[in-house]
Order: structure tokens, then C-alpha cells, then sequence
């Protein structure tokens, strides 16, 4: 696991750059073969005529813009190194949620709990595995008003990017993590405890 640890009661997780690069390579492998299927499938219907059409040109849109939003988030980050989750004894700074950053620091009373999911949205996308690592506030409301409105604009536009993951909690996708998902939740809860014998943070 690509974790550090320092004196300083922190601990640092920094994302895998082979799981970013696998990520942007299935982005442009999917682009490639949207692209290629509407060169060979689409020669010779109407517009005005085939509504089959308009509804495959506009969903090709949205994900052309869906695509176009992660990917340029991964080479963001790609180029700019960073940790995508920082863990201390007062709480949890979280770089990676969007991607290319995060919402900041969360201090450890505010949040709930912490567990990981798993969003399934038909074949396709269980093979795509979109697991993620969810800290979720104890008043997720509260929480996300005190968010800036630029933030909540761009976790919106990486949450639909990313094939809706949860709403209600900070989302960090598997593939912004240094391993899965479960045991950066486990070395988190283990370092939690050792700082908090007596804490009341769920780990699921």
C-alpha cells in the first residue's frame, strides 16, 4: 500500500498512478468505440425522422462530457502528485473526492461514519467497478451548505462523471486510492482507534 506514516500522528495515503492510467486508458478505449459505433451505425438515418437518433446523439453528448470531465481530472492530477487522503488525530483532509482535489479538512466530530460501496449500474459498469470509499457526515445537510458553491457545483458535475456515486456522503473513487477501498477504510479505523480508544465513528 503506498501509505506513509510520520511522527506527527498522520498518516498519508497517496493515490496509485497505475490505477489513474488504467482509468484514463478505459475512458479513451470507451470514447473510441462510442465514436467508432456511431460512425458505423448511424450513416444514412434521418434526424427528423428517427427520434432513435436524437436520443443516441444526446446521450452520446452526455457522456462525451462526462468522459471529458474525469479524464481531464486525471491528467490534472497525473501532473500534479498529491496525497488523496490525509489522516490525523483531529480529523480527515480529503484531496481526492473530485479528482483532481477534495472538499479539505473534516474534523473527526463531524463525521458519522465511514464504509465503502459498491455502485452497480447494469453490466457494463460492474465490470467498470465503481467502488468507492464514503466518509459520511453526521449532518450531511449542515455539512453540505457550509460547502462553498464552487464545490458543490464540482462534486455534482464528478459525481454524475463518475456514474452516481453516493449523494450523501464525500465519495473517494477505489481508483484515487493507493489499494481497495476496504483496507484504506481499515487503516483508517485501526489509526482512529489507537488516537481514540473510545470513539463513536462507525466503520462498515
Amino acid at each position: 500500500m503506498n501509505m506513509q506514516q510520520d511522527p506527527a500522528s498522520t498518516i498519508v495515503f497517496m493515490p496509485s498512478r497505475r490505477r489513474m492510467l488504467l482509468r484514463l486508458a478505459m475512458l479513451f478505449l470507451l470514447v473510441v468505440v462510442v465514436v467508432l459505433a456511431m460512425v458505423i451505425f448511424l450513416p444514412g438515418s434521418s434526424v427528423l425522422s428517427d427520434w432513435r437518433l436524437i436520443y443516441t446523439v444526446v446521450l452520446t453528448i452526455v457522456f462525451t462530457v462526462m468522459v471529458i470531465i474525469q479524464g481531464s481530472a486525471l491528467i490534472y492530477r497525473l501532473a500534479h502528485p498529491a496525497p488523496s487522503i490525509i489522516v490525523r488525530d483531529d480529523g480527515i483532509i480529503d484531496n481526492g473526492s473530485l479528482i483532481y482535489g477534495g472538499v479539505g479538512f473534516i474534523p473527526w466530530t463531524e463525521i458519522g461514519a465511514i464504509a465503502t460501496s459498491h455502485i452497480v449500474t447494469g453490466s457494463f459498469y460492474g465490470i467498470w467497478r465503481n467502488r468507492f470509499l464514503n466518509i459520511i457526515p453526521m449532518n450531511w445537510q449542515d455539512y453540505e451548505y457550509r460547502l462553498p458553491w464552487q464545490l458543490r457545483l464540482q462534486r455534482m458535475m464528478i459525481r454524475w462523471s463518475v456514474v452516481l456515486s453516493p449523494r450523501t456522503s464525500i465519495c473517494i473513487p477505489q481508483f484515487m486510492l493507493p489499494s481497495d477501498a476496504k483496507f484504506v477504510r481499515l487503516e483508517i479505523s485501526t489509526a482512529y482507534y489507537q488516537w481514540h480508544p473510545h470513539g463513536s465513528i462507525l466503520f462498515d
